[in-house]
C-alpha cells in the first residue's frame, strides 16, 4: 500500500479566488444592502398606508418556531434549518417579521472533501396574505433581507490509499475552516392554518440567496418544513 500526500486543488483554487475578491465583494455587498433596505422600507410603508383599516380585532404579535429539511445547492449538502421568528401585523393581511435561524449540514460530502457547512441566518421580512379564508386558513408570501454568517470546513490535505482492489480511497488528515459574512435575500411561501385558540400551524417553502458573484458560492439554500406560532 502506497501513501502519498497531495493538495486538494479544488479547495485551494477557490480559497485564493475568495480571498482576492473580498474587497470587491464588500463594496458590492454594501451597494446591494442599501438598495434592499430601500426596497423593504418602501414596501412596508406602502402596506401600512394602503391597508390602514381598523386592526383592533387583529392579534398584532405572534411568536413562531420553525424546523425544516434543507439543502445547500452549490455543494448539494443535505441538512436541517431551525429557528424562531417574531411577526407583527400592521393590518389583517400585511405585516413584518424578524427571524434568527441556523443551517447545519448533517454529513460530509466526500467527493468535494467538505466536512461541515454551518451558518446563522438573520432575516428581516415583509409579508402579505395572498389568500385568506374566514376560518383562518391563508397562503402567505414573505420577502426580505438576510445576513448570513457561518463557516465551511474542508480537507486541505488527504492520503490516497490504493488498496489491493485498485480503488482509490481518500482519507483526510488535515482540515481548514473558511468563515463567511454575506448579505442576501430570502423568499418564503407558507400555508397557515389554526390548530387551537391562538395557535397556528404552518408549512413553509423557503429559499436564500446572497448578492456576491464569487466563483464558488456556499449560500444557495432551499428548505421545506413546518412551524408553530402563538398569537398574543
Amino acid at each position: 500500500m502506497i501513501f502519498f500526500y497531495k493538495k486538494n486543488l479544488f479547495c485551494q483554487k477557490n480559497i485564493l479566488s475568495l480571498q482576492s475578491a473580498t474587497n470587491l465583494g464588500f463594496i458590492k455587498t454594501q451597494f446591494y444592502m442599501k438598495r434592499l433596505q430601500l426596497f423593504i422600507f418602501l414596501l412596508f410603508t406602502a402596506s401600512v398606508s394602503a391597508f390602514s383599516q381598523d386592526v383592533t380585532a387583529v392579534d398584532r404579535w405572534s411568536a413562531e418556531s420553525f424546523v425544516a429539511l434543507a439543502n445547500e445547492e452549490q455543494l448539494n449538502l443535505f441538512g436541517v434549518e431551525y429557528g424562531t421568528r417574531l411577526n407583527y401585523n400592521v393590518s389583517d393581511r400585511f405585516g413584518a417579521s424578524v427571524s434568527l435561524g441556523s443551517f447545519q449540514s448533517l454529513w460530509a460530502k466526500k467527493r468535494w472533501k467538505v466536512r461541515n457547512v454551518s451558518r446563522m441566518l438573520l432575516s428581516v421580512n415583509v409579508f402579505g396574505d395572498i389568500i385568506k379564508s374566514q376560518k383562518g386558513h391563508c397562503l402567505r408570501l414573505s420577502v426580505g433581507g438576510t445576513y448570513l454568517r457561518g463557516d465551511v470546513a474542508y480537507a486541505s490535505w488527504y492520503i490516497d490509499l490504493n488498496g489491493d482492489d485498485g480503488i482509490e480511497d481518500f482519507s483526510p488528515v488535515g482540515y481548514k475552516v473558511l468563515l463567511y459574512n454575506r448579505i442576501g435575500m430570502n423568499l418564503r411561501i407558507s400555508y397557515l392554518f389554526p390548530i387551537a385558540d391562538r395557535w397556528i400551524m404552518g408549512v413553509n417553502l423557503q429559499g436564500y440567496e446572497d448578492f456576491d458573484d464569487y466563483p464558488i458560492n456556499f449560500w444557495h439554500i432551499s428548505s421545506l418544513g413546518c412551524s408553530v406560532s402563538y398569537k398574543f
